[in-house]
């Protein structure tokens, strides 16, 4: 019975060692705020204003990845969360889409668009643990 525990517990050991010895993935990736403010919906074909989260994002992987595949970012209103709005292939003020593809090694402004519900403070969660407040005018 003890060489079975041993023989366990050693190869739990092993196990921890190995997945602590990988690479955290969001470690190979930054992203970094530059700013937050209303985008009217007209400038994207849309009929409801936005706000616009712009950050400057950096894949370091080996492989070409979308910023929303690796970030997870979020925007509340009233504590209740609004809905992102991707227009794919669109540009934003020259901010490609959070859904637009970033080859390795480059960096990127990318945007988050989410739509208004009214002209109150927004407050944006990003997954990488940062949070931001825009005023929205």
């Amino acid at each position: 019975m003890k060489r079975i525990i041993t023989c366990v517990l050693t190869c739990l050991l092993v196990l921890l060692a190995a997945g602590c010895s990988k690479t955290d993935p969001v470690s190979e990736h930054t992203l970094s705020y530059i700013k937050g403010e209303m985008i009217e919906g007209t400038q994207v074909g849309y009929d409801h204003d936005l706000v616009g989260v712009f950050f400057q994002y950096t894949n370091d992987s080996d492989e070409t990845c979308m910023p929303c595949d690796v970030f997870d970012v979020k925007a509340f209103q009233h504590g209740k969360e609004i809905t992102v709005m991707v227009f794919t292939g669109q540009k934003t003020e020259g901010a490609i889409q959070c859904d637009a593809s970033v080859q390795p090694g480059m960096t990127a402004e990318v945007v988050w668009l989410f739509e208004l519900v009214d002209q109150s403070v927004v407050s944006v969660e990003c997954s990488n643990g940062e949070r931001y407040t825009i005023t929205v005018e």
